[in-house]
């Protein structure tokens, strides 16, 4: 979040974007003409060296996150920073922080069990605007099997949500979410447990059969470097700070 004390008034959203300054442009010059985001800025007017920012969301409870342009917290990550390289479009041109996510595992005390194939391997976008976490819609049937999960509805672009009792928050258990290079991110069940209506919660977790994206309710227990100029996610476990 942001508060912005002046801006053009062609720009009526009030959105601060920190993508790729490819997806940036007037819409209502007739044109489309690109231009400079917030990022590139901070190089241009040498605030900060590089263009790269860090996100720190903590945990559902947290009243507040951190971002950090320019560098990298180590104290807001425990075990390895794995870089993995952002997947490059068809176009080839980047505009979109995707990387390949190729794993999906459920543990719990009696150990880990795997929900995906060996094969399993799919480019996600690690998107902080998105709420939810848009997964594959045969591994969410997975996930049905294990959990007591309710279709709740499905969107006019084909996301389909799901409902939980909240009293699943209390469960033990947590997701591994791995990619390559070995690292596997944890994400805890109450993570994944959203209040929406009285006894009845919101799951964190929405099936699609396209467009996947890791977003908050991942997010926040991961901690993200964001690399454009060297088109890198540096990626580790949250710490509890």
């Amino acid at each position: 979040m942001a508060i912005a004390t002046s801006a053009d008034s062609r720009d009526p959203y009030g959105i601060l974007g920190l993508g790729y300054d490819t997806l940036e442009s007037w819409a209502d010059d007739g044109q489309r003409t690109p231009y400079k985001n917030l990022l590139d800025q901070m190089v241009e007017q040498q605030l900060i060296d590089e263009p790269i920012f860090s996100l720190w969301l903590d945990d559902l409870g947290a009243s507040h996150g951190v971002i950090l342009f320019g560098g990298v917290d180590n104290t807001r990550y425990t075990g390895e920073l794995v870089t993995l390289p952002v997947v490059p479009p068809e176009s080839g041109i980047y505009n979109v922080y995707a990387v390949e996510w190729t794993y999906l595992g459920f543990q719990t005390s009696n150990g880990e069990t795997a929900l995906t194939a060996d094969t399993f391997s799919v480019s996600a976008v690690l998107d902080s605007g998105t709420d939810l976490t848009w997964v594959p819609t045969a591994l969410m049937e997975e996930i049905v099997r294990i959990l007591p999960l309710t279709t709740s509805g499905t969107s006019s672009t084909g996301v389909i949500s799901y409902t939980v009792p909240c009293s699943a928050k209390s469960d033990e258990g947590s997701f591994s979410f791995g990619f390559p290079g070995g690292l596997k991110v944890a994400v805890p069940i109450a993570e994944m447990v959203l209040p929406w209506d009285g006894d009845t919660c919101l799951w964190g977790m929405s099936a699609i059969s396209s467009g996947f994206v890791l977003g908050d309710t991942f997010l926040r227990s991961a901690y993200v470097v964001y690399d454009q100029g060297n088109n890198e996610i540096g990626l580790a476990q949250s710490a509890v700070v």
